[in-house]
């Protein structure tokens, strides 16, 4: 719940209820809730975004093999 406003970089998953302005790189999961926001690019092996939420950007989806 709580409001974010800089870049995020997960080493494995990200679960969001709250609000990120920024961009985010994760090496594993990004799971936006229901009442979650990012504003901002996402780049990650895989995105979760319930009904509900708000992303606004763009997504980058990538696999193992990938190192940046």
């Amino acid at each position: 719940t709580g409001r974010l406003n800089a870049g995020v970089m997960a080493g494995k998953d990200l679960f969001v209820a709250g609000e990120i302005r920024g961009n985010v790189l994760c090496g594993g999961l990004v799971h936006i809730a229901a009442r979650g926001r990012i504003t901002g690019d996402i780049r990650a092996r895989k995105i979760v975004i319930e009904d509900g939420a708000v992303f606004n950007g763009r997504c980058v989806m990538r696999n193992r093999r990938e190192t940046t």
